[in-house]
């Protein structure tokens, strides 16, 4: 709830899982890589199972529960009666992984060193020349006045690479043509 719920719950969740987005300069696919950074359900992987992540706009409600598969009761939470709740709205990375739709970098490297993380990823995964892409979110919010005491707040939502992101994918056209 709040000034941009939508945001502060995709913050939330990249915050859990330490994620980013990746592609590969010659495929035009986008996927989440789970655990590309440090994230707070490995650091607390043995006291935090899951989590609920949930924003609201105007009347409706957005709700997830990320599983936590560090986590040595993974399987029980997934089977419990509770994630039954979820049945469109459970995050699972392996699930996620295992359909092709995700990353998961598992390994000891540092998550300080991106590029040792991606560099294990295209072992892993087969890819090539990958790279991460972090999408933000900016938000813009003008008054436009109606009288002397009266104004009417207008909030403009715009999904915006970073600059030095812009330039990667600048770069990207570039060498596709």
């Amino acid at each position: 709830m709040g000034f941009d719920a939508e945001a502060k719950h995709y913050q939330f969740m990249a915050t859990l899982y330490g994620s980013t987005k990746l592609f590969e300069l010659d495929r035009r696919t986008l996927r989440e890589c789970y655990y590309f950074r440090n994230s707070d359900f490995f650091r607390y992987r043995e006291d935090l199972d899951g989590a609920v992540a949930a924003f609201c706009v105007g009347e409706s409600v957005t709700m997830k529960l990320c599983l936590n598969t560090y986590s040595p009761r993974y399987s029980t939470l997934k089977a419990s009666p509770f994630a039954a709740n979820f049945p469109d709205g459970l995050m699972d990375p392996l699930a996620e992984e295992a359909s092709g739709d995700a990353y998961i970098a598992d390994t000891d490297v540092d998550r300080r060193d991106g590029a040792a993380v991606i560099q294990y990823l295209e072992k892993k995964y087969g890819l090539n020349r990958a790279m991460n892409m972090d999408m933000n979110l900016a938000t813009a919010t003008i008054a436009v006045p109606r009288g002397a005491n009266n104004s009417l707040e207008l909030a403009v939502h715009h999904k915006l690479l970073t600059s030095r992101r812009c330039a990667a994918a600048a770069q990207l056209g570039r060498l596709r043509s």
